[in-house]
């Protein structure tokens, strides 16, 4: 699978740290530390997913029509929910659901007591058995798809919190709140979902790389829906990062400004 990969324009911030750095005892590591956690942070805190309201209300809407494998259509006469047909679509291998997944919620049809088939019991009454399956499969699906509302905002959280957490994060004159634990229903751990690497703070020059890993399991997940969420965490969050690195390139020039104006000396560090 061809990885995704979203680029966002950091040259701002890259411009205006040393300059900052400058004016202060905070050294260059720190300060990098310190903006990608405000960044991460950021990012996490305006990326905005479906509610499970939402959520709830789509799989609810009674559909006028249902469509078959071979794409033929015809009228909803059972009422069907929407959540309802997807689960019918995850029965057939060869559905647009199981394809569009790569068949990773696909279901077997119930089994049936083979003396219930026999000609004592009706076909409305093997009917009634296969909807109630179809209703129970539903509600199932309804409550696990609840703990996917901020999954691709969950990507973030480990990256932000091994910023936060470093004795190299300095948050003196732009306090702000850590932020809270993400989507507690997620059962992957959030160390699986991103991750921040940082390079050593004594060298003459610093590097801290931080990364959404969401659809990039590195081979252990679903290749088709591995592709899906990496596209989505581009097409939603992407735009939120972008926002996040901007904030805090502004943040940095405008407290650069007020040292400025205040007249504030630049520090020598070979002199500390």
């Amino acid at each position: 699978m061809e990885s995704l990969t979203a680029k966002v324009d950091t040259s701002g911030l890259r411009a205006v740290i040393p300059e900052l750095v400058s004016f202060g005892r905070r050294t260059t590591a720190e300060q990098c530390v310190t903006s990608m956690g405000m960044i991460l942070q950021d990012a996490q805190t305006m990326t905005r997913f479906v509610t499970t309201g939402q959520m709830d209300s789509e799989l609810d809407v009674i559909p006028s029509e249902i469509e078959s494998v071979s794409g033929k259509k015809r009228p909803n006469t059972d009422n069907w929910t929407a959540g309802e047909l997807i689960v019918i679509s995850r029965t057939s291998e060869n559905s647009k659901y199981n394809q569009s997944t790569g068949g990773r919620w696909r279901l077997q049809k119930p089994m049936i007591d083979p003396v219930k088939l026999s000609k004592d019991y009706n076909k409305r009454f093997i009917a009634d058995i296969f909807m109630n399956w179809v209703i129970d499969k539903a509600e199932q699906m309804k409550k696990a798809r609840h703990s996917s509302g901020h999954f691709l905002q969950a990507g973030f959280k480990h990256a932000r919190d091994l910023s936060v957490s470093s004795p190299l994060f300095k948050n003196r004159y732009r306090a702000r709140s850590i932020g809270g634990q993400v989507n507690t229903l997620n059962a992957l751990p959030t160390s699986d979902l991103g991750t921040t690497k940082m390079g050593n703070p004594d060298a003459p020059t610093f590097l801290i790389v931080s990364e959404n890993k969401v659809g990039d399991r590195y081979g252990e997940g679903n290749a088709v829906l591995d592709a899906k969420h990496r596209a989505a965490l581009i097409a939603y969050a992407g735009p939120k990062v972008e926002d996040a690195v901007a904030k805090e390139t502004a943040a940095c020039e405008a407290e650069l400004a007020r040292r400025v104006d205040a007249g504030i000396p630049k520090f020598n560090r070979m002199l500390s």
